[in-house]
């Protein structure tokens, strides 16, 4: 049928009718003669010399066929959204990762929309907060099939982005019968580092503590509680965030990940903090050069005891 289609080039407004052809005459099928050698015959023309368009049956199909259920087609139409946006910066780039051959679409969430429907375009790749609303749209109407990352393709990801793991829950969409795995790329309140201490710890403080409010606001915010301080594996974080986080959240934050702790800085805070939990009958210390002799400096200042060094 597709390939009659194709043929004859035709994109819409199609009349599409089968006859057989049994003793050098064409027939309806149920004229067909028992016995008697019978071709089937597909024939097919522009609807409108055959009847009103508006009695047409509608059917969109798509240009290719899926082969699985979480496959991207080779050669699939995948629109990125507006050139520039988020989708349309990093989609095809992790599309590249994973070897992915696709044709790269541009164009407004409602006209993508259209695309997909019509089966001009065979994929729309979303990077927003979870309920995306044009894809809760789609699913009210046509059918959409969400296409989730394998394990494998989720660990390139991770490997080569700034992203980290996440699950689309079961219930975000009608469409999805189990959670469905993805990535996220996590927004960041970013701050100037010179800003203070105590100013940047009650910034946090009203976003982090009515999480109510915030939902209120944009379902998306559903994630924006403190327990997700450990998504952030990209960003050095300000002293007070960090210092909210670790008191409120409980966040184990390395004093590497913190701005304005240089590693000879925390090598010397952990001398510090052995130095006064374990401290030893000793005259002196020493340190073993080099990365050592600040941790020793620590120490000894933390033990009462004179420092030198190897």
């Amino acid at each position: 049928m597709l390939e009659l289609l194709r043929a004859n080039k035709y994109r819409r407004g199609v009349y599409i009718r089968p006859y057989i052809f049994q003793k050098g005459m064409v027939r309806e099928l149920l004229q067909a003669q028992p016995g008697k050698a019978t071709e089937l015959i597909i024939d097919s023309w522009p609807f409108s010399s055959y009847r009103d368009m508006s009695q047409a049956l509608h059917v969109c199909v798509s240009s290719w066929t899926r082969m699985a259920p979480n496959t991207f087609p080779a050669g699939a139409k995948i629109g990125f959204g507006p050139a520039g946006s988020t989708s349309d910066t990093y989609f095809p780039r992790m599309m590249e990762t994973l070897g992915v051959n696709f044709e790269r679409r541009n164009g407004g969430w409602s006209d993508l929309g259209g695309q997909l429907q019509d089966g001009l375009l065979d994929v729309i790749a979303f990077a927003a907060g979870v309920p995306v609303p044009a894809v809760s749209q789609l699913e009210v109407q046509t059918d959409v099939n969400i296409i989730e990352f394998t394990e494998a393709e989720q660990a390139a990801i991770i490997e080569a982005f700034p992203v980290s793991a996440f699950e689309i829950a079961a219930d975000t969409y009608t469409t999805l019968e189990a959670p469905a795995r993805s990535v996220s790329m996590w927004n960041f309140a970013i701050a100037n580092c010179d800003l203070p201490e105590t100013f940047v710890e009650a910034v946090v403080d009203v976003v982090m503590s009515d999480n109510e409010r915030m939902v209120n606001i944009h379902k998306a915010a559903t994630s924006t509680t403190p327990d997700n301080w450990d998504k952030n594996k990209v960003l050095k974080w300000h002293p007070g965030a960090a210092k909210w986080f670790k008191e409120n959240a409980g966040a184990d934050i390395p004093d590497s990940m913190i701005y304005g702790r240089s590693v000879d800085a925390v090598r010397r805070r952990q001398g510090e903090i052995l130095g006064r939990e374990a401290p030893c009958d000793a005259d002196l210390v020493i340190g073993v050069p080099d990365s050592s002799n600040t941790s020793s400096l620590g120490y000894a200042q933390a033990a009462g005891l004179p420092d030198s060094h190897a």
